[in-house]
């Protein structure tokens, strides 16, 4: 357990920074991505505080085993408000095809540009 805390301790700090260089560039695309945008905010702010639980166990020398229950509060705050941290779909809700990157990260419709000109996603499409 004390390796798994000292790995994450060492290492999860690029975890966060690389969320954070998501979110800064889904800034360049502020009109169709203002919710994914907010989704990376906020998964990098657990992020930062999975990361810093770490350190400080490691710092002041803690029993890793206070990682469980931090750990467990974080990924339940972030399952709990799953609506705004995890807005990222894989599959177009009107095609069915596969999304592309830019579509993942970028729009917040979900929807596959080409398939944009249909019927307006109703609201179980967009959650």
């Amino acid at each position: 357990m004390q390796e798994i805390v000292a790995f994450v301790a060492d290492n999860f700090f690029w975890v966060f920074i690389g969320i954070l260089l998501v979110n800064l560039l889904q800034r360049r695309y502020q009109a169709t991505a203002e919710k994914k945008r907010f989704a990376t905010l906020y998964l990098g702010i657990a992020a930062f505080f999975v990361y810093t639980s770490a350190q400080a166990l490691v710092m002041y020398e803690l029993s890793p085993y206070y990682f469980v229950p931090i750990l467990g509060l974080i990924v339940g705050v972030v399952y709990y408000y799953r609506k705004h941290t995890f807005p990222f779909r894989l599959h177009c809700p009107r095609s069915g095809k596969l999304l592309n990157l830019e579509t993942i990260l970028f729009r917040d419709s979900n929807i596959l540009p080409e398939s944009e000109n249909g019927d307006p996603p109703s609201d179980t499409e967009n959650n």
